[in-house]
């Protein structure tokens, strides 16, 4: 059986501490996922935490993936660390931010030899307050792209993707609040990640 582990921030988490079904996977993307992949023989773990900035997901990176052996590890994580950054709350830059998610592929991959899933830390232009931290933002998706090639990951662009998807369903349709996903949006990017992982190559093993 093939084991995936989710980790990120609360994109990723959705809930999944207060999940009482058998599996806690939350109520998002990746809840979605593990109907796609029931007949795939893969297991899925979702250790995505609300709020969590790459640092925190290197912090804990041993419990929450090294620990557990898998077989693919997908990671979304930046939107916090822009947040961060922008209003001066201890928060470091898009090179920083690049170096820590490099530290957290090479250590997986080294470790668990693992494939690797990065997602593009991605932000609505919805709220309009939100266009002032596009070019911030922008700095960031490049650093998590460059991180994600040297590392021989999956890159999963997903900036581009919201803004396709917007002009056919809205924004409101999509996220609740220009940071977390509706129903709607969840569905989507689990599409998204669904189809770039038909890409992915697990060592020694054929999906």
């Amino acid at each position: 059986m093939k084991e995936i582990i989710f980790l990120g921030d609360s994109i990723t988490d959705c809930g999944r501490l207060w999940d009482v079904r058998p599996e806690p996977l939350g109520s998002g993307y990746v809840r979605i996922l593990r109907k796609f992949l029931a007949k795939e023989d893969c297991h899925l773990t979702n250790r995505g935490h609300n709020g969590y900035t790459a640092w925190q997901v290197l912090r804990d990176l041993e419990e929450d993936c090294l620990a557990r052996s898998p077989d693919v590890v997908s990671l979304l994580v930046g939107i916090n660390d822009v947040s961060a950054f922008l209003c001066a709350s201890g928060g470091y830059d898009a090179a920083e931010y690049g170096a820590l998610l490099s530290e957290i592929l090479a250590r997986i991959k080294k470790t668990t030899g693992a494939a690797l899933m990065v997602l593009e830390p991605f932000l609505f232009p919805w709220p309009q307050e939100y266009l002032t931290w596009m070019d911030t933002l922008a700095d960031f998706q490049r650093a998590a792209q460059q991180a994600a090639a040297e590392a021989g990951a999956i890159w999963i662009p997903l900036q581009g993707f919201w803004q396709q998807a917007i002009e056919h369903e809205g924004a409101a349709a999509l996220t609740e609040d220009g940071v977390h996903l509706t129903p709607r949006g969840h569905e989507l990017l689990a599409a998204e990640w669904l189809r770039c992982f038909n890409n992915v190559q697990i060592p020694n093993e054929s999906l």
